[in-house]
């Protein structure tokens, strides 16, 4: 099997049971929105402010595992990566527990000026930390293995048991089922991956295997806290000028948001250990060229069939399922049109990491997550309210894209391949926002509803046409996944 044709077979594993589990998130974001209320909501909103930042207490050494272990097999050399593992696994375990140790203890010492709610949720913060750890390590694991069939079905019984929980906690308990329900998840999740896989580990510490893995990973914290920083300043910014309630109405975007990054995300997973084995060859970044350009040109084009669909498709579907959480669709809307940048920068990112530059991520997260603050606050200022603050979110965003972009191209494209590549972005991306918001104004005396709706997406999905017909003839995606699926079907009809 050609390397193209392993890549589209894991990843047609890996889509499928994706689009499944984010089809039952989906069912279940929309379940814990009712149950719960924007109050509550809220509240686990911003919760998860603070569990974004105590994940980076393990100083980003997971990623070595991600990075190394298909490295090192390519190399010919398992023993150095089974070391990375037990260390990873020796780091990782000891720093959660000291972490969520630290949480619960402030939220003892603060018990009385904290809410019920705020105070469990931080005990369920602390708990849910070792737990998402672990987790996490084995999946890390997996995709670093290519074993994306196991993955997959964790993906999707995962969601499905989270679904589960939901129903029979969160609607009879609301805000503490959910807590519950989530720590229940995960310890279900770590018991499959435990008998469905061979992985152990072993405690194991010294300082001369250590460093060099602490030297990666303390640069992948700084850039993990930038970038928390940088995607957790409009919550921040909603919560302290609009409030608790204004947090609640914006998360409705901030799902539409989750569910359009997990896409790339997930083509992101299954590209991480291939760049991997490609530098491992000859330690040599131009290797990793098409591995870099393909899948942005291929997200170029594609991608913005999963934003329309939620841009149009926001209009029937919040008022019939959240009718509360209907003043956030603008701001909806703004947020699905920024996620395209943070979609480009996965291949960016994982490329500097691949080359061991990893440390030039600090000053190019730096910049917009500086001025991302500058940004929110003017808006808030003009009184634009979640609508300016999701405006903010895809401003800093592009920033982020152009300059991660610039910095990585420079080490493997002369200087008008450079500009040949952001033109093709540049005019994609005017394009298909111009549609979005054209098809706004066809329909805007239109009632909120199914007929609305197929007649906006037709209306931008013929208007896109020559666009996926051109991407088709430069990527090949379509015609090579359908090969695939016929020497599949013909060899077992064989």
């Amino acid at each position: 099997m050609t390397k193209r044709k392993e890549i589209f077979k894991d990843a047609g594993i890996y889509a499928v049971s994706s689009y499944i589990a984010q089809a039952i998130d989906m069912v279940n974001g929309i379940l814990v929105r009712r149950f719960l209320g924007p109050a509550n909501m809220g509240v686990w909103a911003f919760l998860q402010v603070i569990q974004n930042y105590a994940k980076h207490s393990s100083l980003g050494i997971t990623t070595a595992t991600a990075r190394d272990i298909p490295y090192y097999r390519e190399k010919g050399d398992p023993a150095k990566g089974n070391e990375v593992k037990n260390l990873v696994f020796t780091f990782t375990i000891s720093t959660s527990v000291l972490t969520s140790l630290v949480i619960c203890i402030i939220a003892f010492w603060n018990r009385h000026r904290y809410s019920r709610e705020i105070f469990y949720g931080l005990l369920v913060v602390a708990g849910i930390l070792i737990l998402q750890r672990i987790y996490n390590l084995f999946i890390v694991l997996l995709r670093a293995n290519k074993e994306f069939l196991v993955t997959g079905f964790l993906n999707i019984a995962s969601s499905f048991f989270s679904l589960v929980f939901t129903i029979v906690l969160t609607w009879k308990f609301q805000l503490y089922g959910f807590y519950a329900a989530m720590l229940l998840n995960f310890n279900l999740m770590i018991a499959l991956i435990y008998g469905r896989t061979s992985y152990r580990f072993a405690f194991n510490f010294h300082w001369k295997g250590l460093k060099p893995l602490l030297t990666l990973g303390l640069a992948v914290l700084i850039t993990d806290i930038l970038r928390s920083v940088m995607t957790s300043i409009d919550r921040l910014v909603v919560t302290k000028y609009l409030g608790f309630e204004a947090l609640g109405i914006y998360s409705v975007g901030l799902m539409a948001d989750n569910y359009l990054y997990s896409i790339p995300n997930m083509f992101g997973v299954i590209f991480f250990p291939h760049f991997q084995e490609a530098f491992a060859k000859r330690d040599n970044p131009r290797d990793l060229q098409k591995y870099l350009l393909e899948p942005t040109i291929s997200l170029a084009y594609f991608f913005p069939i999963a934003i329309g669909l939620v841009w149009c498709a926001s209009s029937w579907i919040v008022p019939l399922v959240l009718p509360q959480y209907q003043s956030g669709i603008p701001a909806l809307k703004l947020l699905s049109l920024g996620t395209i940048f943070l979609a480009f920068s996965h291949s960016f990112s994982t490329f500097l990491v691949t080359i061991r530059k990893h440390w030039l991520l600090i000053p190019i997260l730096a910049v917009p997550a500086a001025a991302g603050w500058g940004i929110n606050l003017l808006f808030i200022s003009k009184g634009w309210g979640i609508e300016g603050v999701a405006l903010a979110e895809g401003i800093i965003s592009a920033l982020y894209f152009i300059v991660l972009s610039a910095v990585s191209l420079a080490r493997i494209l002369p200087l008008r391949s450079i500009f040949r590549f952001y033109g093709k972005i540049t005019a994609l991306f005017v394009w298909f926002p111009a549609v979005l918001f054209a098809g706004d104004f066809l329909t805007r005396r239109i009632p909120d509803s199914f007929p609305a709706f197929v007649i906006q997406f037709a209306f931008f999905s013929a208007c896109m046409l020559p666009v996926f017909l051109a991407g088709e003839k430069e990527t090949r995606i379509f015609s090579t996944a359908r090969q695939m699926f016929l020497d599949k079907f013909l060899k077992k009809a064989d």
